[in-house]
């Protein structure tokens, strides 16, 4: 089993309480964490989806170097969880070696939620489609009732105040068209019954963004 030291989780719980995260703070990672737990039984290895949630969106940066912020979550979870576990043997067949290395692919596909980022030729059925439940709850926000939506809008929108509203509502919106453009926004089999909800959701922030440009 992979170790999580308690060093380690007081500074997560440190890191996720910092001033600039509104959204992407530590309600977020319990909202995940919980979403996890629910379909627990569905995973074929549910410890990576429980250190990919901890750790995904441990580097939060809302400047210009914001497309980076995913791959440096998942180096600075390689290398903390390598410190708290000397002796992990990497050797591509241990069953930690491959824990860890299924939540540091979760937490690289959290950019752009999507697991095109991935050769999935080498991994198997089992563990795809559990890359797919964990970007789907991840993203569950988006399936939440209405006002839990609108929230989480204006959450978001606090953490990008660097910029000014029509910057914001141009990026925001292409943002969310991409998702919507998608053929499906939730990719896994858990996410299909929150498909209508979130797509409904979706196109309510796109047009209220929309109206105020």
């Amino acid at each position: 089993m992979v170790k999580i030291s308690q060093n380690t989780l007081t500074m997560l719980y440190e890191e996720y309480q910092k001033s600039h995260r509104h959204y992407h703070n530590n309600n977020h990672i319990d909202y995940v964490l919980n979403v996890l737990t629910q379909n627990k039984d569905r995973f074929s290895n549910f410890e990576a989806a429980e250190l990919a949630a901890y750790f995904h969106d441990f580097v939060y940066k809302v400047d210009d170097s914001c497309e980076y912020n995913e791959m440096l979550s998942r180096d600075k979870f390689i290398e903390i969880i390598s410190s708290d576990n000397p002796d992990i043997v990497y050797d591509g067949n241990g069953a930690d070696f491959k824990t860890v290395t299924l939540a540091a692919t979760m937490i690289d596909c959290t950019h752009g939620h999507t697991i095109d980022r991935v050769d999935t030729s080498l991994l198997s059925d089992s563990e795809i489609e559990d890359i797919k439940m964990f970007l789907d709850a991840d993203i569950k926000i988006l399936a939440e009732p209405i006002e839990t939506v609108i929230q989480f809008e204006k959450d978001i929108r606090k953490e990008f105040s660097r910029y000014d509203d029509d910057t914001y509502r141009k990026g925001r919106v292409s943002v969310l068209e991409n998702f919507l453009d998608r053929p499906r926004i939730f990719i896994s089999e858990i996410g299909k019954e929150w498909e209508e909800t979130g797509r409904k959701n979706l196109q309510m922030l796109i047009d209220i963004l929309s109206k105020r440009g």
